[in-house]
């Protein structure tokens, strides 16, 4: 009779230091996340006062951006219409005419052409 309740004391001692060892992993566990919450609460913090800055540069640089391409387009849609008078100046002639034409050959010009095929009666050196 001794024996069961040896036994039946031994498996209650087991079971309380089992509990205790639970609860002490629990309570660490708890300091880990503890330390934890607060390395993420700082990081969080970090990553608003970043934002507080970088939200109106962004927006910022965006407005400028946008700014400037709408006056490099309206610049280029300019240059490339042609006048309301519909002058034919040189700048806008597809087909220039005769009088658009240098009178003479350009200073310094050669007047060697070099042809980048070879003329018909001659085949190709392989």
């Amino acid at each position: 009779m001794t024996d069961d309740w040896q036994k039946t004391l031994e498996v209650a001692v087991k079971a309380l230091i089992g509990i205790v060892i639970g609860l002490v992993a629990l309570w660490i566990l708890g300091w880990v996340f503890t330390f934890i919450g607060g390395i993420l609460l700082g990081l969080a913090g970090l990553i608003a006062g970043i934002l507080r800055f970088l939200v109106p540069v962004a927006v910022l640089a965006a407005v400028v951006y946008l700014v400037a391409r709408a006056v490099q387009n309206g610049r280029s849609a300019e240059a490339a219409a042609p006048t309301a008078q519909g002058t034919n100046s040189p700048a806008y002639d597809v087909h220039p005419t005769a009088s658009a034409a240098p009178a003479g050959p350009t200073p310094g010009a050669s007047s060697t052409v070099i042809s980048p095929e070879p003329p018909a009666d001659r085949t190709p050196d392989a």
